[in-house]
């Protein structure tokens, strides 16, 4: 029996970064979901049940933080693991801000889409 693809929501507003990250892990047999603010991605977080959460920070409609709450508070994904995409430097605020809760983050100008993949395949188990 052959074992289902991992499943990663990439919610991202930068249409450009989503789609070569959407397509960099697709092309390592990851179904990569994307959506393009908060709203639209926690929809499609409670309707695909993914295995990883890419997350941005700031977006339009419904920002990151607000999003990382409501999965936090969904009883089918509340331990999805979340990795934070930002551009965002002061990470301890952020943290503070999302009350402890552990999670990644990603500086999107310090890491490369190969490291972005890389750390996905090691978040899934699938390395």
């Amino acid at each position: 029996m052959t074992e289902s693809p991992k499943k990663v929501l990439i919610i991202e507003d930068d249409d450009a970064l989503r789609s070569v990250l959407a397509d960099a892990l697709r092309a390592e047999y990851i179904d990569a979901i994307e959506a393009k603010d908060g709203e639209k991605g926690l929809m499609a977080a409670e309707q695909s049940l993914p295995h990883l959460i890419l997350l941005d920070i700031l977006m339009p409609r419904m920002d990151g933080r607000a999003v990382f709450r409501a999965i936090r508070a969904h009883k089918d994904l509340q331990h999805v693991p979340v990795s934070f995409l930002t551009n965002l430097s002061d990470l301890g605020s952020i943290s503070e801000a999302l009350g402890g809760e552990k999670a990644d983050y990603i500086v999107k100008s310090d890491w490369s889409i190969d490291e972005i993949v890389r750390h996905v395949k090691e978040k899934l188990g699938t390395k």
